[in-house]
């Protein structure tokens, strides 16, 4: 829920005066954080998942995306904080507005530091506080853990970009900036996505549905050496240059048989 009273929030007012030219971008951006946290008002901080998950549309930059989530911080209306190196957004005065809080649980995402609150859970958790622990053991027993994979799981289906011809999910746009490493930010991958989604469309490129993460990586790939830059990827009989081999071997495919 996001309340109609952040229309006169002087917190909100404030992001004009404090961000300057980028005021109404901070305006524009703190909506977006707001459904893409979870119960506790929590999400990924770090201003490349910031871009690419919340407002994968912004012509922004990385570092405006940092630049906005400082003085979102600095007014009050987020607390943008590091837990292991990691950072993280607290949605500021979050519960107020929301609906439904009572049953949530636990957050996959840490405190605030020194930030040690007592969150509402579900009714009468005590009773059912058995029969959830038994279910758990059993499916650990059965070789599955109910908590990481559900977090995965989430993840990876949650679009970033969504083309005419192929779509990006969070756990692709992952092995990519594993890929880029350094080279991330200035590879604009935002822009690329939209470049090849039209390439694909024009060429009329046949792209693999069940493993077109691979394609994917091959041609960012291929388009990151087009560039010049210096991406160093294993080669060999090793298991990267294998899957190397079949990334190149998808993109071969594809172009072959648009044409």
């Amino acid at each position: 829920m996001i309340s109609r009273s952040l229309s006169t929030s002087e917190k909100f007012a404030a992001l004009g005066t404090h961000a300057g030219m980028l005021g109404e971008f901070c305006q524009s951006l703190y909506p977006l954080l707001i459904p893409h946290a979870d119960d506790f008002g929590r999400l990924q901080g770090d201003p490349f998942t910031v871009k690419y998950v919340c407002h994968p549309s912004s012509s922004r930059t990385i570092q405006e995306f940092s630049t906005a989530l400082g003085s979102l911080h600095a007014v009050g209306l987020i607390c943008w904080y590091t837990v292991g190196g990691k950072r993280y957004i607290q949605i500021q005065q979050f519960e107020p507005h929301q609906q439904g809080l009572h049953k949530r649980t636990h957050s996959i995402f840490p405190e605030i530091p020194g930030n040690r609150r007592t969150f509402p859970e579900f009714p009468s958790e005590e009773k059912k506080k058995g029969r959830e622990e038994k279910g758990t053991e059993q499916k650990k027993k059965n070789g599955h853990d109910p908590l990481a994979p559900v977090v995965v799981t989430a993840r990876s289906k949650r679009p970033i970009f969504q083309g005419q011809r192929f779509t990006v999910f969070d756990w692709m746009l992952d092995d990519l900036a594993k890929l880029l490493g350094n080279y991330t930010e200035s590879f604009d991958l935002h822009q690329w996505f939209f470049d090849l989604d039209e390439r694909a469309r024009r060429e009329d490129l046949v792209i693999p549905q069940r493993d077109h993460g691979a394609w994917l990586q091959a041609e960012t790939l291929q388009e990151a050496q087009r560039r010049g830059l210096a991406i160093a990827v294993a080669t060999g009989p090793s298991a990267t240059g294998k899957l190397t081999q079949r990334m190149a071997a998808l993109v071969a495919e594809s172009r072959g048989k648009g044409s």
